[in-house]
């Protein structure tokens, strides 16, 4: 998983080409002492999700399955490797997690969430060389 590529891994096609994405940015955000996992599965209503035992740090990421239809609907473009990114970066940015339902927790979990999605789109520029406008799927 070279510079040299121009672009993100846009869906993973094999088993060995995700592992190797996983390892790569697990370096490149210092979570090497992470046990981090993955897995393909139906999610309600969302691309994916991570679970997280920070105290142990052990992590299972969880892939929706895409389809090639379902990639059309979306306005940003379906990119596997961003989203890879953006859930480690949920390990290093989602410490604290109050979840009591209140209006102010709501608000400061989309407001994580949405640095986290700024972030990984942000490395992935970094990395690729690409603008923001790459993101668009309009």
């Amino acid at each position: 998983m070279g510079e040299n590529n121009n672009q993100p891994i846009m869906q993973f096609e094999t088993d060995e080409q995700m592992q190797e994405c996983l390892k790569e940015w697990q370096e490149r955000l210092y979570l090497q002492d992470w046990a981090i996992k993955y897995e393909v599965k139906e999610l309600d209503d969302a691309l994916a999700e991570i679970s997280t035992i920070h105290s142990l740090k052990v992590a299972t990421i969880s892939f929706h399955p895409i389809t090639e239809e379902s990639k059309k609907k979306e306005l940003l473009k379906y990119c596997a490797e961003k989203i890879m990114v953006h859930e480690l970066n949920h390990i290093i940015f989602d410490v604290a997690k109050f979840n009591d339902g209140g209006y102010a927790d709501v608000e400061f979990e989309l407001l994580q969430h949405q640095k986290t999605e700024l972030m990984a789109r942000s490395l992935l520029m970094a990395k690729y060389g690409m603008s923001a406008d790459w993101f668009k799927n309009i």
